[in-house]
C-alpha cells in the first residue's frame, strides 16, 4: 500500500487501513499487530499510525527521554520482534542508561539493548479489544515502519504518570497515517549477530532441533539466558522455563515474567559453541546471521554449568536429524 504525502490523502488511507484491519480482527480472534500487518501487506507502524487522533498519538522520535522515567513505571512489559518471533519480558526495570547510540533497559531478569538512531516513529497508544481489554504502550518504530521495541505499562497511575510525561513530547503532526520509507541509518547501533568462529555447525534439521531445544527447557534444570536479536535491538531474557508448548506454526514459552512465541521456520542452521570442551551456547541462525542465543545463567555454578552442558548434548543425540 503506497504512502501519499497530502495530508488528506494520507488520512483517507489510514481510514481506509484501519477498516481493513477492523475487518480482519472480526474475522480471526487474537490477531496480533504483526500478523495483521503482515496479512494486510504493510509495516506494522502503519497500523499504529492509521490510529493517530483515536487511539494513538504521534510523539517525538527521542527515545531516550520518553522512556527516562521508566523506573517509575513499576511492572512494563517490553516487547521485541525479531528473527525468531516475539519476545514478551514483565517486569521492573531497575536502570536505563545510553552510550553512543545504544540504549540499554536492564532489571532483575530483563537486558534489553536497541539502536536509538533507529527510531524515526514514536506513538504512545491505548487501545481497548475484547482479547487484551485496555492496554497503554509506548511504541517505537524505524524508518520503514519496523517495530523496534513496545513498552505496555501495565499500572494504571504509572500510565497516567507516563502520559504527562509525554505530553511535551507531542508531534505536531497529529494526521492519521504516516510514510515509512526513509532509510536507516548507516552508523546506529546494531547487535553482533555473527557467528563466532569456534562455533560448530549441527548436522541436525536447524527448525526441528530449535522447537526441540526450546520444548526441552524445563529439563534443563537451570536458569538459561535466551537472547533474540533484530537488526536495530537484542533482548535478553534470564530465568528458569518450565511451561512450553507447540502448535503448527510457533513454539511457545509461557512464564510469569517471560513469554515467547518463536517460529522454528525462521531458523536456517543451528551451531554450538564450546567451552573446554564442553558446549556453552547454542546459536540459531536466519540466513547466516544470529536469531536466537541459548546459554546458561551466568550466575550459575561449574556443576550446573556442566549438568546444562550435558543436557545440550543430549539434544543433538536425541533431537531432530
Amino acid at each position: 500500500m503506497k504512502e501519499l504525502a497530502n495530508p488528506s490523502d494520507r488520512a483517507r488511507q489510514a481510514l481506509q487501513l484501519r477498516a481493513a484491519w477492523e475487518e480482519l480482527k472480526a474475522a480471526h480472534h487474537h490477531l496480533h499487530s504483526p500478523q495483521a500487518a503482515a496479512m494486510l501487506g504493510v509495516p506494522e507502524g502503519a497500523l499504529t499510525a492509521c490510529r493517530v487522533g483515536d487511539g494513538a498519538t504521534r510523539l517525538a522520535a527521542e527515545p531516550f527521554a520518553l522512556l527516562a522515567p521508566i523506573r517509575q513505571w513499576r511492572r512494563v512489559l517490553i516487547a521485541h520482534g525479531s528473527a525468531a518471533g516475539v519476545s514478551l519480558l514483565i517486569g521492573e526495570i531497575a536502570d536505563i542508561t545510553q552510550t553512543g547510540d545504544c540504549i540499554r533497559l536492564t532489571g532483575a531478569h530483563i537486558d534489553m539493548a536497541f539502536s536509538a538512531a533507529s527510531v524515526a516513529h514514536a506513538f504512545w497508544f491505548i487501545e481497548q479489544d475484547e482479547a487484551h481489554g485496555r492496554t497503554r504502550s509506548l511504541q517505537f518504530f524505524d524508518a520503514e515502519g519496523r517495530d523496534v521495541l513496545k513498552v505496555l505499562i501495565m499500572h494504571r497511575t504509572a500510565a497516567t504518570g507516563a502520559e504527562a510525561h509525554f505530553a511535551p513530547f507531542t508531534h505536531p503532526d497529529q494526521t492519521p497515517g504516516g510514510e515509512f520509507t526513509g532509510i536507516l541509518p548507516a552508523d546506529r547501533f546494531s547487535p553482533d549477530r555473527s557467528v563466532a568462529g569456534l562455533a560448530e555447525p549441527l548436522a541436525a534439521n536447524p527448525s526441528e532441533l530449535f522447537a526441540a531445544t526450546i520444548m526441552a527447557l524445563p529439563q534443563a534444570g537451570e536458569a538459561v539466558r535466551l537472547t533474540t536479536y533484530s537488526d536495530s535491538a537484542q533482548q535478553t531474557a534470564i530465568g528458569c522455563v518450565s511451561h512450553v508448548r507447540r502448535d503448527e506454526r510457533m513454539v511457545h514459552i509461557h512464564e510469569q515474567d517471560i513469554r515467547m512465541h518463536l517460529r522454528p521456520n525462521g531458523v536456517d542452521g543451528a551451531w554450538a559453541e564450546r567451552t573446554g570442551g564442553a558446549v556453552s551456547a547454542l546459536i540459531f541462525t536466519n540466513e547466516g546471521r544470529k536469531a536466537a542465543e541459548l546459554r546458561p545463567a551466568p550466575d550459575l555454578t561449574s556443576a550446573a554449568r556442566a549438568s546444562w552442558g550435558c543436557w545440550a548434548e543430549n539434544l543433538f543425540a536425541t533431537g531432530a536429524s
